[in-house]
């Protein structure tokens, strides 16, 4: 057993304020000899209040963490935490964290002949190797930014910057030095056909001369969004796919996308949607069901063909694909029913319909309440009331199911 899962179940069985009080005891009597644990106690007791809503006291026991091993990921979460309790989804968005610092970093390697990035989130070779200084609005240089790919694996967060990008060019006509992961080449080269698009991996040396600024494509947020307005101009911008919709065979149903889990084993704890009582909500309607979950358990799959039967197929969409391959698919549903993952994302940056099943607590980027999702016009939030309790998402989903129908698709 985890050490979040023996104090998460420890929280259930006491309650939130005698919790909150044994920890706070515990934590005083090992602060003083064992400094260490205590700090990584503090840090999990932080996010099990964060993960039940309990903002406040998650940014108590957050900000208390004191030793150098943990403080990293306790100022990452504070932010977090802020921007969910502060009114953050109310205002406008920054990513939180800051998870690169350029300052102290010096061009100490002029003549280095390969160049590689050795941590997504922490280009230090930029600086370091290539002498490129951060980009700011007031650059004058004529030559292109170097972006780089900064969202690690997130095949999501790639693909929102990807969209983000395409506001950003469009807003200061800049020319642009595109590094991606491989899954997102074809997109990028798709949407940003005028500018130089290569896949992560590649020795960066000859663009040492070619490149004098880079910025992140995470950071591109803070430039285009800088007040709430910002986001309607946003909305106007939908990725484009290199050809058409993957073509269906006909059918008088409805055609529905389908998600609901995360390979992200700790944000799973909470987004992950039990998939009986989705299936047996999806049996009550007459549409053809399309799975496009990554990596299917055999006894999902059995359980929703017997819940299912004809209309359950797991061959239409190949989670493990391209964004590309993923988003041809996608754009050949109806709707698209999803979790907080990379298919969420996906089918809103290329204006596909879709309701988003949100857990408590949510990606930073999207609001406490409402339905609008802000960064995509064709995608609907559904919020759940408590966490890990989905009877209230489900029961608003019902009626969108009721209603659906085959819609006329663009061809893109």
């Amino acid at each position: 057993m985890h050490t979040r899962d023996f104090f998460s179940g420890i929280e259930r069985i006491i309650g939130e304020s005698n919790f909150a009080f044994c920890c706070r005891v515990l934590i005083c009597i090992l602060r003083i000899p064992f400094s260490e644990f205590a700090d990584k106690l503090t840090l999990v007791v932080a996010e099990i209040f964060f993960e039940n809503g309990c903002y406040p006291a998650a940014l108590r026991y957050a900000e208390s963490v004191r030793g150098p091993r943990y403080l990293e990921d306790a100022v990452y979460l504070s932010s977090w935490i802020r921007y969910k309790s502060d009114g953050f989804a109310k205002g406008w968005p920054r990513y939180p964290g800051g998870l690169f610092d350029p300052k102290g970093l010096e061009y100490d390697q002029p003549n280095a002949a390969t160049v590689y990035i050795e941590n997504a989130n922490k280009p230090d070779e930029l600086i370091r190797c290539l002498g490129f200084r951060p980009w700011t609005p007031t650059v004058t240089s004529p030559k292109p930014i170097f972006i780089w790919y900064d969202c690690a694996s997130s095949l999501g967060g790639e693909t929102l910057a990807t969209l983000l990008l395409l506001r950003f060019k469009r807003q200061f006509q800049v020319k642009l030095i595109l590094v991606a992961d491989p899954r997102l080449l074809e997109v990028v080269r798709t949407n940003f056909p005028l500018d130089e698009v290569y896949a992560k991996g590649k020795n960066l040396a000859e663009f040492r001369q070619r490149c004098d600024n880079y910025l992140l494509a995470r950071d591109v947020l803070m430039y285009v969004i800088q007040s709430e307005s910002d986001f309607a101009e946003l909305q106007k911008e939908t990725l484009k796919l290199a050809g058409s919709p993957n073509q269906l065979a006909s059918s008088h149903r409805p055609q529905v996308a389908f998600s609901w889990k995360t390979t992200n084993l700790k944000q799973g704890f909470y987004r992950n949607l039990p998939i009986e009582k989705l299936a047996k909500l999806f049996a009550k309607f007459d549409c053809d069901y399309h799975s496009a979950q990554h990596a299917v358990k055999t006894e999902s799959i059995t359980l929703l063909k017997g819940i299912l039967g004809d209309r359950i197929h797991f061959d239409t969409i190949h989670p493990s694909g391209t964004a590309e391959d993923i988003a041809r698919a996608l754009a050949a549903m109806d709707l698209v029913i999803t979790i907080d993952n990379s298919v969420l994302h996906i089918a809103g940056a290329f204006g596909v319909p879709t309701i988003a099943l949100l857990s408590v607590p949510a990606y930073w980027a999207w609001p406490m309440e409402g339905k609008s999702s802000r960064f995509y016009h064709s995608v609907q939030l559904i919020h759940q009331k408590k966490p890990r309790e989905w009877d209230d998402v489900l029961a608003e989903l019902t009626p969108i199911l009721a209603q659906l129908r085959v819609r006329q698709r663009p061809i893109r």
